[in-house]
């Protein structure tokens, strides 16, 4: 039987679980999900600990990291590093998808939107000024 590579196997699963770990907290954080099932819940939860968990995508990442940090760690020392490790992953994702559409979730952004009278002042903008 060959030997199994670790260290991709390892990287490759991370990555899986990380996708799957923004997949799920986008779904709940930002969508009405399919038949609106998962709006008719963030209605039924209202302001309980699982409604404010699902009205926040970083707590929301949270929860949905931590069935894949269980299934991906092989002892507990992983399992916990995992859990926030994929949450960041599916934070950075979410974050990497808001600044390519700073519409589709303005509490996200990365950087603000700026119009033309914000951006900076270089020195070829005033040279005529300080000669």
């Amino acid at each position: 039987m060959p030997k199994r590579n670790t260290t991709t196997s390892g990287s490759v699963g991370f990555i899986g679980a990380a996708l799957a770990t923004w997949r799920v907290a986008h779904l709940v954080y930002a969508e009405d999900g399919p038949g609106d099932l998962v709006i008719r819940l963030r209605r039924r939860a209202g302001n309980s600990l699982a409604g404010q968990l699902m009205d926040s995508f970083y707590s929301a990442s949270l929860v949905a990291a931590l069935p894949a940090a269980l299934l991906l760690g092989e002892n507990r020392r992983r399992r916990l590093l995992y859990w926030p490790a994929l949450s960041a992953a599916a934070i950075l994702l979410e974050r990497g998808v808001s600044a390519l559409d700073p519409g589709l979730e303005p509490d996200l952004q990365l950087l603000p939107t700026l119009g033309a009278e914000d951006l900076p002042l270089f020195y070829e903008d005033i040279r005529e000024e300080v000669e």
